[in-house]
């Protein structure tokens, strides 16, 4: 395992919940300890963004940093 993710139940209201600052601590420093890299889910503003940033976490997904994308229906040949 490379990567840890973090679920966005967590990272919801991260800046203000000290309970999921405490979970998402502990989740950080495991994953340093294993040379784990952590990504966040559900990242909607910039001041979750900012938030995750500060706790260290390497990858964000969510409306802040990009919309979800359409699948192409085209076939891929092979």
């Amino acid at each position: 395992m490379d990567y840890l993710k973090i679920d966005g139940s967590f990272i919801s209201n991260l800046a203000v919940d000290t309970v999921n600052q405490a979970m998402v601590g502990a989740m950080v420093e495991l994953s340093r300890t294993l040379n784990f890299r952590v990504v966040a889910e559900h990242v909607e503003d910039q001041l979750s963004l900012d938030t995750v940033r500060e706790m260290g976490i390497d990858f964000a997904q969510g409306f802040i940093i990009g919309r979800p994308q359409r699948l192409s229906m085209t076939p891929t040949p092979g």
